[in-house]
């Protein structure tokens, strides 16, 4: 009962027991037995005390009222000396909102908020959804006629492309070659409208009705990447259906998106691989030919009208390289798609099946026509191709050499582009493009032209569109069909990849016995209660390391992430959440309760009113912190190495703040706001107060027998037996804090970047 600040504790019956041990009890070295009067002491009793301080309090027993009618006054009695601390049953006149606390209100605030942005956030994706499903399917895409007109790009100063102009007519093939460094590769990401690095100068037309903005333009095209980054625990079949689900519209049936994928199986022949996993890192699957047919299929099940490929023939072998070309050569010709890519180096009879051939040196245009004028080109600019030599080689080392007549090596020239580019040659790249483009069958004027323009000092690049089309945005579907189609493939590509699920749930069983067996039944001794303290702290231990493995799952996803958004699969919302989801669930939660749950009861803790719960709680909530905060520094640090070297001795100093190795009241001043950066610090003070405040340490040192409450070592350890809630609302703060921070990781700092 409170009054006025003094608190009262009352005992209505109870008796006393001397202890025979102690002097005044008849025990060794006494003075007077009082044994007698002690024993048959009984009757009411009354404790008063201002609570948690010192100052004078009052013990008043009904068998000395005749003596000390008004108690017995002890002078500076603090917790631990008449009472401890654990004994204070609360304050019974104390509403609920007091009883919480500032930090619990807040943290159930902030709870509140969230699940009301998240309900929001459902609602929203679900209306989205029903739109989108109303919209019409588009039919098969046919080509586009891109025309591209001075497109200079320099980064840092060096200039990579030098007005390159040219067009690439639908229905064509059209190679762009040239030796290493040529600017191939850059060319070709800005013809894509991908985000580039450096500025960016050019103008890109299409013979569509409207001008078409960057992310219009992407949803029409395709884009297959040098490297073949694909799930490997996927068949080929699935890869392309994920692909289909991603990327047609929501209007279109799952029975038109098989059909869709089935069709793109036959066109590239993969029907006898279509069941079979495509494999990678480690794990054996489809052939490399094969492998970049599935990357072709990957964006062919849209149907683009404009297909980019980055060295196609690149690490195969000259059978497939040659069966990937015909294949190309096929789509564009059959289906009237247009076909752009760049080949370093391509065999003779690969160099025929061209249509079209834009050859660079040194940024610059030499070469721009049909294939099968490339020949003559060569003998009429005084360079002829020697009788029997592959004509593809021989315009590698005119690039090279830069020996053709009218063309200025680079240090020779002074911005302009060389005689060869003021004569023209023909096709795509001469000084008449503008005049070829505008007397194709339905060419675009030039007010109709789309600008793509890039931050001169880097970065990534703004759409400017004269007259400007509606845009839907890049995705096709909605952030709720993303994240259910994410978390069903992520759910197969789990089970299928038992290794890493498995690691985690066997490690977890496997050390929770040996944790258990270790300090099996630690009792209240004092060797019982350092074990309760180590065995806390090494639970905490195997937990936070376990959170290492999250640096190596986002390093894996990064790439795929990447190249999935800018391909328009989904976006960084959906990604985010599946992650978050499918690393804290099966990686950090099961595992922390099926180790928690082993340990717990083979140590001993205390298990009396709901501790195994708040025990369970605290070791979940703090494994998932861990899993978190590696999974930020795994998308800050895209160097494998570096990230675990940077994660394991991060979790090394959040441990020696813990409060176990180091006394947090023995911290210099200085650096004592570094313990408040722990996630160990919260979590293990919260735990071994729930485990050690009530108890009572009963030991003998040196013959004597000792019992003292442990909640006083508690508070010479620094640790405050009040603050469990406290430190929960930390624990769970810290989370949504590295939520945030990976938050903005993927959303801002996950992008392509060329």
């Amino acid at each position: 009962m409170r009054t006025d600040g003094i608190y009262t504790w009352t005992c209505t019956t109870g008796t006393c027991k001397c202890d025979p041990t102690a002097p005044f009890c008849g025990g060794p070295g006494k003075v007077v037995d009082l044994s007698g009067p002690i024993n048959s002491a009984n009757g009411g009793a009354a404790f008063t005390c201002p609570k948690n301080g010192t100052g004078n309090c009052k013990m008043r027993f009904d068998f000395l009222a005749d003596l000390f009618p008004t108690g017995l006054t002890v002078s500076n009695c603090a917790f631990g000396e008449c009472a401890a601390s654990t004994d204070d049953p609360g304050d019974q006149d104390e509403t609920v909102g007091a009883t919480l606390g500032a930090g619990v209100i807040a943290g159930i605030s902030v709870a509140s908020v969230v699940g009301a942005g998240i309900l929001g956030g459902l609602i929203l994706s679900m209306i989205t959804q029903r739109k989108l499903k109303r919209k019409p399917s588009p039919g098969v895409r046919k080509g586009v006629t891109i025309t591209f007109k001075d497109v200079s790009y320099e980064m840092k100063k060096s200039r990579i492309l030098n007005s390159v102009s040219g067009t690439a007519y639908a229905g064509t093939v059209t190679a762009i070659m040239g030796p290493s460094g040529a600017g191939k590769s850059t060319l070709l990401d800005i013809l894509a409208r991908k985000p580039k690095s450096g500025s960016v100068k050019a103008t890109l037309t299409t013979n569509t009705p409207t001008p078409l903005s960057r992310s219009a333009f992407r949803r029409i095209s395709g884009y297959v990447d040098q490297e073949d980054v694909l799930m490997p625990t996927l068949t080929v079949r699935e890869t392309l259906m994920y692909s289909a689900r991603f990327r047609l519209p929501e209007s279109m049936s799952v029975d038109e998106k098989r059909a869709r994928v089935e069709e793109v199986i036959d066109v590239l022949g993969l029907g006898a691989v279509a069941d079979s996993y495509v494999g990678g890192q480690g794990q054996r699957g489809i052939s490399g030919g094969e492998r970049r047919r599935v990357s072709i299929g990957v964006e062919l099940v849209t149907s683009p009208a404009v297909l980019f490929l980055d060295e196609p023939t690149s690490g195969l072998d000259s059978h497939n390289a040659h069966n990937i070309v015909t294949l190309l050569c096929s789509l564009a010709h059959t289906q009237h798609k247009t076909i752009i890519f760049t080949i370093h180096q391509p065999r003779s009879d690969v160099f025929g099946l061209f249509d079209n051939v834009l050859l660079l040196a040194q940024g610059n245009v030499l070469y721009s026509g049909p294939a099968k004028s490339a020949e003559q080109w060569a003998e009429d600019r005084g360079v002829p191709c020697p009788r029997g030599y592959n004509v593809a080689d021989h315009l590698l080392d005119v690039a090279i050499s830069g020996d053709v007549v009218g063309v200025k090596r680079d240090d020779e020239k002074k911005g302009e582009s060389g005689e060869l580019r003021r004569r023209g040659g023909g096709g795509v790249g001469g000084s008449d493009n503008s005049t070829r483009a505008s007397s194709i069958p339905g060419a675009i004027s030039p007010q109709e032209s789309v600008a793509v323009a890039i931050n001169e000092n880097g970065g990534i690049g703004h759409v400017i569109v004269a007259a400007e089309e509606e845009d839907d945005g890049q995705y096709t579907v909605g952030g709720l069909t993303q994240l259910t189609v994410l978390l069903e493939r992520s759910w197969k590509n789990l089970m299928r990849r038992p290794v890493l699920l498995g690691s985690h749930v066997g490690l977890s069983i496997v050390l929770g016995v040996f944790v258990g067996g270790l300090y099996f039944k630690s009792d209240t001794t004092l060797a019982g209660i350092q074990n309760r303290f180590g065995s806390t702290f090494f639970v905490l231990s195997l937990l936070g390391f376990a959170g290492l493995s999250a640096i190596g799952t986002m390093s894996r996803d990064r790439i795929l992430f990447i190249r999935e958004q800018s391909n328009g699969f989904y976006g960084p919302i959906p990604f985010y959440i599946n992650k978050i989801l499918f690393d804290a669930i099966p990686l950090r939660i099961i595992p922390a309760i099926i180790m928690g749950s082993i340990a717990f009861y083979m140590i001993g803790y205390t298990s009396t009113g709901s501790n195994f719960i708040s025990f369970l709680l605290v070791i979940s909530i703090f494994s998932v912190n861990c899993g978190l905060f590696c999974l930020a520094i795994g998308c800050a640090i895209k160097e494998l190495g570096t990230a675990n070297l940077v994660g394991s001795i991060a979790l090394l100093f959040q441990m020696l703040f813990a409060g176990f190795l180091l006394n947090q009241d023995q911290i210099p001043a200085p650096l004592r706001w570094i313990q408040y950066l722990s996630l160990f610090r919260y979590a293990y003070e919260s735990l071994v107060i729930t485990d050690i405040a009530k108890l009572q340490i009963s030991d003998t040192v040196s013959g004597a027998q000792v019992s003292i409450p442990a909640s006083v070592v508690l508070a010479k350890f620094g640790f405050n037996v009040d603050a469990f809630a406290r430190d929960v609302v930390v624990e769970v703060a810290y989370g949504v804090a590295l939520l945030a921070i990976i938050f903005g990781f993927v959303f801002w700092g996950l992008k392509e970047r060329r």
